[in-house]
């Protein structure tokens, strides 16, 4: 198991809040990254390091946990869906999954991405946890 650093986010967060922490669990060919803390512009790098970490393996798998994330903007999910391409187009498989805490699930829904990020609507809590009502 291995560790990336924590990052402090930009913006007027404290210290202790805004940070994004990378645990990246290895076995065999497949690869999880269990993200925890706030995807923002200022914490997308740990995101990117851990893909790159990932894909210097050439792993056949890589699954992105968003179950400890509390928070996703634009730029995160922007990030989010530049790394599954990333994965996907170096040869491997890509999941991501949750449970989603309710303001990434709500930021998932309004923006439609569930697809674009290989997740099935009723995985990104779509129509729950603060999701676009349907009409």
């Amino acid at each position: 198991m291995e560790s990336l650093p924590r990052r402090e986010s930009a913006g007027p967060n404290p210290p202790e809040e805004g940070r994004l922490h990378a645990q990246l669990v290895r076995r065999q060919e497949q690869y999880l990254i269990r993200l925890a803390g706030e995807i923002d512009l200022g914490t997308v790098s740990v995101l990117y390091e851990a893909i790159h970490t990932c894909l210097g393996t050439r792993p056949a798998v890589v699954v992105i946990s968003l179950e400890g994330v509390s928070f996703c903007d634009c730029a995160g999910l922007r990030a989010l869906l530049q790394a599954r391409l990333e994965i996907v187009q170096a040869g491997a498989e890509c999941h991501v999954q949750g449970p989603l805490q309710s303001a990434v699930a709500s930021l998932i829904g309004h923006t439609r991405t569930a697809a674009g990020l290989g997740m099935h609507e009723h995985e990104a809590g779509h129509g729950q946890h603060g999701g676009p009502p349907t009409a």
